[in-house]
């Protein structure tokens, strides 16, 4: 895995920069329908599933 100085360094004369969204890109995974309720699980405020 790459240090962070070293990437830092390879991205100093870049013409482009992108960010994305990890936070929330994450949980925009698809799930297919058939696999939805392998993801449930109980919380105080109910059951829940990925979509």
């Amino acid at each position: 895995m790459p240090r962070i100085d070293d990437i830092l360094d390879q991205i100093g004369q870049a013409n482009y920069f992108t960010t994305l969204d990890l936070a929330r890109g994450y949980w925009q995974v698809p799930v297919t329908e058939e696999d939805r309720h392998k993801t449930a699980f109980i919380s105080p405020f109910g059951l829940h599933q990925f979509k």
